[in-house]
């Protein structure tokens, strides 16, 4: 599945780059910070127990899924109209 995502990262990345709406500043940094923070969480790993390290994880995707929700719904309550309006489409 990497090898998936990152074909289609790259494929994705030479489209947007040759249009240009790529900011190669911005990238460049969270590239180096990614790099950085992998191979230093990847040498600090043994010295977290892996249960631990699923816990972490787990509550990490909880938070984002409960960001995810929240923000759609507050998008979606901005997007709907008021309750008892109707106006069909013509």
């Amino acid at each position: 599945s990497l090898l998936v995502v990152a074909v289609t990262s790259a494929v994705a990345a030479i489209s947007h780059a040759r249009a240009g709406r790529v900011q190669w500043r911005t990238a460049l940094l969270f590239g180096s910070a990614g790099i950085v923070g992998a191979y230093a969480g990847g040498l600090l790993s043994h010295l977290v127990p892996g249960t631990v390290l699923l816990i972490a994880f787990a509550a990490v995707m909880v938070a984002g899924a409960v960001t995810a929700w929240v923000s759609g719904r507050a998008a979606a309550s901005r997007a709907a109209p008021a309750a008892g309006w109707y106006r069909p489409r013509v």
